[in-house]
């Protein structure tokens, strides 16, 4: 199950944001739009995600799949970043992330818009 989720979940939209856009701001930007779709699939999305993520609390094989899944998204972004020049590429990579998690959470109870909130925090840190 987690090697799926984490085909799914990451590797296949790589694979689609590498397709569809040929600049690294406009891969950073598909990334955001698809990473904050509702219901961006038919496996549950964001409920699967924080899911995922509490079971790694408790799960030594599900930390370590959440664990390499991480890195290889935060991989992933920091390249974006890096290509488009932006400075300090991995700590805005990780900022980005980590506001993707967060606001998933957040949007749970009304507080925040991911769909907005992410792409707006993604032009600050390309205009930064």
């Amino acid at each position: 199950m987690l090697d799926h989720w984490g085909k799914i979940a990451t590797q296949d939209i790589i694979d689609l944001v590498e397709a569809k856009a040929s600049s690294a701001k406009d891969r950073l930007r598909l990334l955001a739009h698809i990473s904050t779709s509702a219901n961006n699939d038919e496996y549950g999305g964001a409920l699967a995600e924080a899911a995922i993520r509490d079971w790694a609390r408790y799960d030594e094989n599900a930390a370590k799949a959440l664990k390499s899944i991480d890195q290889k998204r935060i991989a992933f972004v920091t390249a974006q970043f890096r290509s488009h020049g932006t400075p300090k590429c991995q700590q805005n990579a990780n900022i980005l992330y980590a506001a993707l998690i967060g606001l998933a959470h957040l949007s749970h109870h009304g507080l925040a818009t991911p769909s907005d909130d992410l792409p707006a925090l993604l032009d600050r840190l390309l205009d930064a």
